[in-house]
């Protein structure tokens, strides 16, 4: 499960983290949190060291032959949940991986061996604030499904996400990617605010009140 949107500021990263450790605590398995964005936020709450000390992370994935998702993950601070971190040099990967590189659209999927998906209940990945990035081409076409963060308090939290939506269809046609959309998750909503709830009503008109998770993060 991928966690995805345009804009910056929404949660993802608060979701991916409080998600991975409720999943983790509910079902007692473990779960995978896969740092896909370069500001490396989850790996600095998750890690046991500064994402800068990491011995091992996203980089591997797309650069060490011998590299998977198994041997590159690590325990996190939370019992039962494990982390394949990031910092700023997976950023340097959009510019040196040539555009005709496999590994721009495929790595992550050919990473994914079958010992991982055996051990962890959920891989959930944290994707950065773009749409045109080489880590959400690749985690969408990893994935089975994509929660959408909205923030709940912005007057413009729906603009682009047409836009959005139409680049991940265009990025995963003629792909072997199942990638749904599980639900939107509205994220700091405030019950006491107009604008809180007519971004709600806004949120659940546009994509469908059935595809709105019901639970509001305030």
């Amino acid at each position: 499960v991928i966690f995805i949107n345009h804009k910056g500021g929404v949660a993802k990263t608060t979701s991916v983290v409080n998600v991975a450790v409720a999943l983790s605590k509910r079902l007692k398995q473990p779960i995978l949190v896969i740092d896909a964005d370069p500001q490396g936020n989850a790996s600095l709450v998750l890690g046991t060291v500064s994402p800068y000390d990491q011995t091992k992370t996203l980089r591997d994935v797309f650069l060490d032959p011998t590299a998977t998702f198994t041997s590159i993950a690590q325990l996190s601070k939370y019992d039962r949940v494990d982390l394949i971190p990031s910092n700023i040099m997976l950023s340097g990967l959009t510019v040196n991986l040539p555009t005709n590189d496999p590994r721009r659209f495929i790595a992550m999927l050919q990473k994914m061996d079958a010992a991982a998906k055996e051990k962890y209940a959920f891989i959930l990945i944290d994707c950065p604030p773009s749409i045109d990035s080489i880590f959400i081409t690749n985690a969408l076409i990893a994935c089975d499904y994509y929660i959408i963060p909205i923030e709940a308090e912005s007057s413009f939290a729906l603009a682009g996400v047409e836009d959005m939506l139409s680049a991940i269809k265009t990025m995963t046609t003629g792909t072997n990617t199942n990638a749904k959309l599980l639900g939107v998750l509205l994220t700091m909503f405030d019950s006491r605010t107009i604008a809180s709830k007519v971004v709600a009503d806004a949120t659940r008109s546009f994509f469908g009140r059935e595809n709105v998770f019901e639970t509001l993060i305030p």
